[in-house]
C-alpha cells in the first residue's frame, strides 16, 4: 500500500496536508490570534493536545519521507516531532504552564509574529518539499 506509484503519491499528498495545515495555521495565528490563545495550552488537556499533535506531525512526516524531495529532512523533523510529542506529557504540568503563560500572556504579539512566521514558513517548505519530483531530462 505505501510502496510504489500510489503508495508515492499518497504520502505526497499526506506530506502536502500537513504542510498545508501548517500554513493555515500560521495565517490564521498571524490575523486572528483569538481563537488559538483563547485555548487553555497552560493545562494538563492542553499539554496533552500539544503532545498528541506533535506525535502525529513527527509521525506523518516519517510516513511522507521517502516521497519528498528532502527525505533526510523530513526523517530528521519528523523523528524531532515525535520525540517531543511522546516525551511531552513527562514534563511537570506547572513547568508547562509558566512556560505557556509566558509566552501567550507575558509575551503574546511576539508569540504571534514568532508562531504565525514559523509556522508558516514550515508548512511552504513541507509543501514544496512534498511535490512531485521532476524527472531528469
Amino acid at each position: 500500500m505505501w510502496s510504489g506509484g500510489d503508495g508515492n503519491r499518497m504520502k505526497s499528498k499526506l506530506g502536502m496536508v500537513v504542510g498545508v495545515v501548517y500554513v493555515l495555521m500560521g495565517v490564521s495565528v498571524a490575523v486572528a490570534p483569538e481563537w488559538f490563545l483563547s485555548v487553555d495550552w497552560g493545562s494538563r488537556q492542553g499539554l496533552l493536545t500539544a503532545a498528541a499533535m506533535r506525535a502525529v506531525v513527527g509521525v506523518a512526516l516519517l510516513v511522507a519521507a521517502s516521497a519528498s524531495k528532502y527525505p533526510m529532512v523530513f526523517r530528521v523533523f519528523g523523528a524531532i516531532a515525535l520525540i517531543a510529542g511522546l516525551t511531552m506529557p513527562f514534563v511537570p504540568l506547572d513547568d508547562w504552564a509558566e512556560y505557556m503563560r509566558w509566552w501567550t500572556v507575558e509575551n503574546p504579539s511576539m508569540f504571534r509574529w514568532v508562531f504565525a512566521t514559523a509556522a508558516t514558513l514550515f508548512g511552504a517548505f513541507i509543501v514544496y518539499a512534498s511535490l512531485p519530483r521532476r524527472a531528469a531530462r
